[in-house]
C-alpha cells in the first residue's frame, strides 16, 4: 500500500517542483526594506499595459462632474443620523501642470497653457485676493501676473498649471459644494469669510489651484469671492520657513541626514534601466537627471498624449523601459518619505495648523460657541501630501496623482452627556479620506480607538497617536534642526 502511494505521488511531486522552478525563474522578488524589487523582467506587453494604467491613475483627469466621486461629508450606514459634522480639513495637491524641470528629455515637449476662448467662466480667476500670511514675512511676493494667464495663446512656463489642472480643481470644488451642502446651506454672504480659510504654498500652480477650487466651491457672487482670500507662505509644507533655513526648509540638517541614509539602497536594482536610458540618448549614466525628473517628464507626456522621448528616429524610449523607470521613481518616493523624516518634517503643520484648529473648534463647541473655521482648505504638493500620509501611518508608497486630496473631518455625537466635553475631547471623532475613499481604518491603532460607526476614530486616540513617540513632540522640528 505504502509503495503504491509513493509511486503515485512521485509524478505529482515532480510536477510541483517544475511549477516552482518556473515561478522562481520567471518572476523573482527580492524584499528591500519595506518594499519589493522585481529582479526578473515582466513581459514587454505586460509592462506596456502597466505603464498605461499607471499613467491614467497619475493624470487623474476628470472631464466632467461625473468624473469626481467620493464619500466626503456623509457617514456610511446612516451614521450621519447620530453624528454631526463640525469641521473639514482638505490638503490637496495642485492640478495638472507642465514639467517643473526642462532638460534634454524635454525635447518636443511644449505644453499649451491656453484657455478655450468660449469659456468666459475663467475670467473671474483674477478676482480672488492673494494675501501673505502674517507670520511669513520672508515669503516672496507672488506676481499677480502669474495668477491668471488669460486667453492668449502661449506655451506653459516650467511648473505652470495647465487648463486641465484648473479644470480638475474647479470640478473638485463643485463636488465639495455638493457633498457638504448641508453644512453650507443657509450661509449668508458674510458667513463665507468667517467660515472658510484657504492656505496655499507660494507657487503660482498651487495658488491657481486654490482659485479654481473656490470658483466651484463658492457661490457665483463677486462679493463672496472677493471676501475669501487665498493666504500663502514660503516653502512647500504649508507653514512659513523658520529663520535661518532655506526656501523649502524641510531639508534641515537632520532631515537630510535621515534621507540620504535611506535612498542609496535602490539605485543598484534600477541601474540597468538607467543605463538603457543613457545609451538611447548617448550620454554618460552619471549625467542622467534624478528619477523624479525622469518620472515627471514621462508622465507629463502621457497626460498630454505626447510621444515618449527620442534621441533620433531610431533611438526612443519604449513603454517597457518607461514602466521600469516609473517603478524606480515610485521606489524613491516610498523611501524618500520613510516614517522618521516624514514625522519630523510635518510636525510644525500638525501642531500649528491641524491640531490647533481642531481643538479650537472642540473647545468652542464645549463652551457653546460656533465662531471657528468650518472649512480649512490647503493647496500644496506631492511633497506635502506624501509625508503627511506617512506620518498618519498610511504612506501612499508611490507618487500621488494630480489634484489628490486628503480630507480630515471632525465629527461629534449629536447627543452625549460625557463630562469630558469640557476639555475638548468628549464625544468627538476624526474621519480620514484619501481621494474620496475612507482611510480611517488604515490607521495603525487598536480596535478600541475606533467608534462603532465605520470610519470614525476617537479624537483622543488620534491626538495621542500624532503627538507621542520619537520626533512627534511639539518642539521636535526646532530641536532636531538646531533652531531651539
Amino acid at each position: 500500500m505504502q509503495a503504491t502511494l509513493r509511486k503515485s505521488c512521485k509524478p505529482l511531486g515532480v510536477l510541483i517542483g517544475i511549477i516552482l522552478i518556473i515561478l522562481l525563474t520567471t518572476y523573482i522578488i527580492l524584499p528591500v526594506g519595506n518594499s519589493s524589487i522585481h529582479l526578473a523582467p515582466l513581459p514587454d506587453t505586460t509592462k506596456a499595459k502597466l505603464f498605461m494604467k499607471r499613467s491614467h491613475e497619475y493624470c487623474n483627469q476628470f472631464l466632467s462632474d461625473a468624473g469626481v466621486s467620493g464619500s466626503e461629508g456623509s457617514l456610511p450606514f446612516q451614521g450621519s443620523d447620530y453624528y454631526e459634522l463640525l469641521q473639514v480639513h482638505m490638503i490637496a495637491r495642485h492640478g495638472d501642470r507642465s514639467p517643473v524641470f526642462r532638460t534634454w528629455l524635454s525635447k518636443g515637449l511644449d505644453i499649451s497653457c491656453t484657455f478655450p476662448k468660449d469659456e468666459k467662466l475663467w475670467s473671474s480667476l483674477s478676482d480672488f485676493m492673494v494675501k501673505k500670511l502674517p507670520d511669513s514675512s520672508n515669503a516672496s511676493q507672488v506676481e499677480t501676473s502669474l495668477m491668471f494667464s488669460g486667453y492668449h495663446r502661449h506655451f506653459c512656463k516650467p511648473g505652470e498649471l495647465t487648463y486641465e489642472g484648473h479644470n480638475q480643481h474647479y470640478l473638485l470644488g463643485r463636488f465639495f459644494a455638493k457633498q457638504y451642502a448641508s453644512m453650507l446651506d443657509g450661509y449668508l454672504d458674510g458667513d463665507w469669510m468667517n467660515n472658510v480659510f484657504v492656505h496655499s504654498t507660494y507657487y503660482p500652480r498651487t495658488i491657481n489651484s486654490a482659485a479654481s477650487f473656490l470658483m466651484g466651491f463658492l457661490p457665483d457672487k463677486p462679493s463672496i469671492r472677493t471676501s475669501v482670500p487665498i493666504h500663502y507662505s514660503q516653502g512647500t509644507l504649508l507653514h512659513g520657513a523658520p529663520r535661518g533655513l532655506n526656501l523649502t526648509y524641510r531639508w534641515c540638517p537632520k532631515v537630510r541626514e535621515i534621507l540620504n541614509s535611506e535612498l542609496s539602497a535602490g539605485k543598484m536594482f534600477y541601474s540597468g534601466a538607467m543605463e538603457k536610458l543613457a545609451k538611447i540618448f548617448k550620454r554618460p549614466s552619471i549625467n542622467l537627471p534624478e528619477p523624479s525628473v525622469i518620472f515627471d517628464n514621462l508622465l507629463v507626456r502621457m497626460c498630454h498624449h505626447r510621444k515618449l522621448p527620442c534621441y533620433d528616429e531610431k533611438n526612443c524610449v519604449k513603454m517597457p523601459l518607461a514602466y521600469r523607470l516609473l517603478e524606480y521613481a515610485d521606489w524613491t518616493i516610498e523611501h524618500k518619505y520613510l516614517a522618521t523624516n516624514s514625522i519630523l518634517m510635518m510636525q510644525p503643520f500638525v501642531y500649528n495648523s491641524l491640531l490647533k484648529k481642531i481643538f479650537e473648534a472642540t473647545n468652542k463647541m464645549a463652551s457653546g460657541k460656533q465662531d471657528f473655521d468650518k472649512f480649512l482648505l490647503y493647496f500644496a504638493h506631492d511633497s506635502t501630501l506624501t509625508p503627511l500620509m506617512t506620518l498618519l501611518g498610511i504612506p501612499p508608497k508611490k507618487w500621488v496623482p494630480y489634484a489628490s486630496r486628503l480630507v480630515i473631518e471632525l465629527w461629534k455625537e449629536k447627543e452625549s452627556s460625557n463630562p469630558a466635553d469640557s476639555v475638548g475631547f468628549g464625544p468627538y471623532y476624526i474621519r480620514i479620506l484619501f481621494n474620496g475613499q475612507g482611510w480611517t481604518r488604515k490607521l495603525p491603532l487598536p480596535e478600541s480607538s475606533f467608534a462603532l460607526v465605520k470610519d470614525l476614530v476617537k479624537l483622543r486616540a488620534f491626538k495621542n497617536f500624532l503627538t507621542t513617540g520619537k520626533f512627534r513632540e511639539k518642539d521636535s522640528f526646532d530641536k532636531e534642526c538646531g533652531l531651539s
